[in-house]
């Protein structure tokens, strides 16, 4: 295995895939440090996954070029070998059981044969499957398909692993698995070459996740990097909490005597804040570096001040946070008024 580095894991430029007149990706720059669960996220068609078969050498680009693991785009037979992917529906054969699914598999990916069931045991532990490697395939649940299917992408201990949406079609429990296990791999353990006893042990981290997803609260709870689509065309990458971030904050002010929500109004616009009432609070914005700078506190804290020197005694003082759908939504709409107003 290649040692990890401060190279990006994928760094490419104007990817671009066009089917006759239609245009499915659209000059889509991409930088994934390495070592980050990244979130690929997007409305469905957004290109999402026509831009992972661009990046794992199954669609040939209509243009764009870069590195993935820092091998040229334009030649996959370099940094393929290095990757491991699920695409779509697993593939498995039905009537093998899992166990020998994997040996299968890993045969065909060349592990020597002396290795090959220390590797496949610690793989059906490592996705959760250690009790089932005996059964057959088609007897497993959908999510247990996944699990086995992710184990198979695992067998050449990736750098770069690519999952096209995991969760789809799961049920809460399988989507909770599945979401432990995406996190698990995300902190990086590898499989090692084993011990002179045959045993594979952890021997490397820096594994970069690429997860496809529509799911966003999954995404939230999992990657720390975030790229999200529309049109085909890039609305945001970075990281998850930047885009999170924000340089105002919505402040909920409830006293505790809803007679003094006027008074409240009132001291508000006196600081020079904005300020919407309700039955029993105010609902303020208070503008801030980052959400949870001391310039924040110290804006609180003068509000704070200021109420009590009127007599007006604060119960409340929370944050309104919006959610990561809040914000991919506004991205999205976004994008698609940029994208109208290109065509006219």
């Amino acid at each position: 295995m290649t040692a990890t580095t401060n190279e990006p894991a994928i760094d490419v430029r104007g990817l671009t895939k066009r089917y006759g007149r239609r245009t499915a990706v659209d000059g889509l720059d991409l930088t994934i440090p390495t070592g980050v669960v990244a979130g690929f996220v997007g409305p469905n068609g957004a290109g999402k996954t026509t831009t992972l078969r661009m990046l794992l050498g199954l669609v040939r680009p209509s243009g764009g070029d870069g590195t993935v693991l820092g091998a040229p785009l334009g030649a996959p037979a370099a940094y393929l070998p290095r990757v491991g992917a699920l695409i779509e529906s697993p593939a498995l054969y039905p009537t093998l059981s899992g166990r020998r699914n994997l040996a299968a598999l890993a045969v065909l990916a060349g592990i020597p044969r002396a290795e090959v069931d220390a590797r496949v045991e610690a793989i059906l532990d490592q996705v959760g499957l250690a009790g089932r490697g005996a059964d057959r395939f088609r007897s497993y649940s959908l999510g247990m398909k996944q699990r086995l299917a992710i184990g198979a992408a695992l067998l050449t201990d990736p750098d770069l692993l690519v999952l096209d949406e995991p969760t789809n079609g799961l049920d809460p429990i399988g989507i909770r698995e599945m979401r432990e296990l995406i996190r698990s791999l995300g902190d990086g353990d590898s499989l090692g070459d084993g011990d002179s006893d045959g045993s594979a042990e952890p021997a490397r981290r820096g594994r970069t996740v690429l997860v496809s997803s529509h799911l966003l609260a999954e995404v939230e709870q999992i990657c720390d990097w975030l790229i999200v689509v529309e049109g085909g065309r890039l609305a945001y990458q970075g990281p998850t909490d930047r885009l999170m971030a924000s340089q105002s904050i919505d402040v909920v002010l409830r006293p505790e005597h809803p007679e003094d929500v006027a008074p409240l109004a009132d001291l508000l616009a006196g600081l020079g804040l904005p300020s919407t009432r309700g039955v029993d609070d105010v609902l303020t914005t208070v503008n801030v570096g980052a959400r949870d700078s001391r310039e924040y506190t110290r804006a609180l804290a003068s509000v704070n001040r200021a109420a009590a020197s009127r007599g007006v005694t604060l119960i409340e003082m929370s944050p309104r946070r919006d959610s990561l759908e809040d914000r991919y939504q506004g991205l999205v709409t976004q994008a698609q008024a940029q994208t109208q107003e290109a065509r006219r």
